[in-house]
């Protein structure tokens, strides 16, 4: 994906597939659509089916009209997964953790391109974005514990895998990172503010499943795994332990092909290329809406 999360022209959300050379004119003659991921559950975190009626999106406050919805099976989806395959993973962990992503690959439509990277001190991709899930399995059935835990760079680097994939395909899809960690950085001298910032451009959605550290097994995810999940519109899981991490990813897979991508023109475009904060809120209906928490626009 271009490092907006901005598409134009209908036949994005309608056909879920176009031309990448279309996402080259963002913002520019014709229409300035900008088109957000929606997760939408009932109370229980079970998918369910939505209209436009039933949301309301706000831009910087002001509410949009909802031009186009699609449904999430519209757009394919290139997923990574990014596992921790640092020393702290020793024993059966790392091996569960194989298991729990080989899971989610298996629970992904036939459509779906899939990216298997690991990280310690480096990350290192040990499957090319692809088709072959057979072979992402296989790869993660490779994974040896080792090394530090370099968790910002293994961000970084996997954000750009994935705009680099992009740039050589011709159709529009989903970008996700799904990604497996303690939480802890240890290793390399990217800041947090830099992943950040790279993830609310890139328009990838993360989703950090974060294991309990073993000196702190009752604690929650850290406020930078939450963070990075609520701006690019992923969701973050809290491991209890590695016994949870099949269904959570199976969840995952789940809830991956369940999203709804809406498109509205907003009223008010500012091409000053600063951060629009986006809102959604269900409408007559009981149910939880989640998306991204804003978009750059462009600049002049």
């Amino acid at each position: 994906m271009s490092r907006l999360t901005v598409l134009i022209a209908a036949a994005l959300l309608v056909a879920g597939a176009s031309h990448r050379a279309a996402t080259q004119a963002l913002f520019q003659a014709g229409v300035d659509l900008v088109a957000i991921d929606i997760c939408a559950t009932d109370r229980a975190g079970q998918p369910v089916n939505i209209e436009p009626k039933d949301v309301a999106i706000f831009d910087n406050g002001v509410r949009q009209q909802i031009e186009l919805l699609s449904p999430g099976d519209r757009v394919p989806l290139a997923v990574t997964l990014l596992v921790d395959s640092s020393e702290s993973m020793q024993g059966r962990l790392l091996e569960r953790a194989g298991r729990a992503a080989a899971a989610l690959v298996n629970h992904l439509p036939d459509s779906a391109l899939v990216e298997v990277m690991a990280f310690n001190t480096q990350p290192s991709v040990l499957y090319s974005m692809g088709r072959d899930h057979g072979l992402a399995v296989e790869a993660l059935a490779r994974l040896s514990p080792g090394g530090g835990t370099a968790l910002y760079n293994a961000i970084m680097v996997a954000l750009g895998e994935q705009q680099r994939a992009a740039r050589h395909r011709a159709d529009t899809y989903r970008e996700v990172i799904v990604l497996l960690t303690d939480g802890e950085n240890t290793e390399g001298r990217i800041e947090f503010d830099v992943v950040l910032d790279e993830a609310r451009r890139s328009g990838v959605l993360v989703y950090p499943v974060v294991l309990p550290p073993y000196d702190a097994p009752s604690s929650g995810p850290p406020w930078t795994m939450t963070q990075l999940a609520l701006d690019s519109g992923g969701k973050v899981v809290a491991a209890r332990s590695s016994d949870d991490l099949t269904a959570i990813y199976e969840q995952l897979a789940s809830d991956l092909r369940n999203l709804y991508r809406v498109g509205y023109v907003p009223s008010a475009l500012a091409r000053d290329g600063a951060w629009h904060e986006v809102q959604v809120r269900a409408v007559g209906r009981d149910i939880v809406l989640r998306t991204r928490s804003g978009y750059f626009a462009p600049g002049s």
